[in-house]
């Protein structure tokens, strides 16, 4: 009986010594997890057979990646570096610094100039992508308490129209991209032009720089904060 037991007791270590082995040589050869800081790259996205058949359709597609239609590439109120910024949302003014001057060298009478420094103004952007194109195209509608006008305005540079507030005349204006800034150029009449810069400051505001040059030039800031709500949002 003693016999046996010894038996018995040498074939389970030497079970036990060959399990330990193999556990020993599956723990060095499994692959080391470790945590880092640098987010994972993600995995590539299928391409949908509408979006194949599209890009197939318009060979300028083709030759872009990561094109979407309906979103802007960052989120809105962000501006990272090698990215176009985004615009998008219900703003509100803010702040707004020597417009008093620009609107006298755009020939505004005084009694307008005073009721215009104190009128609200909104700003409500939408950003699609321009599938022609691939660049941003804003959607913006300015809004006062007295009146409102929409228009679309592509970045490429593409000429385009819109309705002037104050007459209801039609101007033609230019936007394009200078860094991380929206540039806006436009004729008010023959001896007045006007540009006009879109970007946002270090504290996530949209600022609205315009500047009229006649015979010397005069710039106005307008800053825009997000609305209440979409601050709350946002948290």
């Amino acid at each position: 009986m003693s016999e046996a037991f010894q038996k018995l007791s040498q074939k389970l270590r030497s079970l036990f010594k060959v399990a330990d082995r193999q556990a020993k040589v599956s723990v060095a050869t499994r692959p080391l997890l470790v945590r880092s800081s640098e987010p994972l790259p993600d995995s590539p996205r299928k391409s949908s057979k509408a979006e194949e058949l599209r890009r197939e359709a318009d060979p300028q597609l083709s030759s872009r990646k990561n094109l979407v239609s309906d979103r802007n590439i960052t989120e809105p109120g962000e501006s990272t570096s090698g990215r176009l910024p985004d615009f998008s949302g219900s703003w509100y003014s803010s702040e707004t610094h020597a417009i008093d001057p620009f609107l006298g060298a755009m020939g505004v009478s005084w009694a307008a100039r005073k009721l215009v420094a104190a009128m609200p103004i909104r700003n409500e952007i939408r950003t699609d992508i321009d599938l022609k194109t691939g660049m941003p195209l804003l959607r913006i509608r300015v809004a006062t308490p007295a009146t409102a006008t929409t228009f679309n305005c592509p970045t490429d540079g593409t000429p385009y129209q819109y309705k002037r507030m104050d007459d209801g005349k039609l101007e033609t204006s230019r936007s394009y991209w200078e860094g991380q800034r929206l540039i806006t150029t436009q004729m008010v009449d023959p001896t007045r032009a006007v540009r006009s810069e879109r970007y946002f400051d270090d504290q996530g505001r949209m600022v609205v720089k315009n500047t009229v040059c006649p015979s010397e030039c005069h710039s106005m800031l307008r800053i825009f904060s997000k609305s209440v709500s979409q601050r709350k949002a946002s948290l």
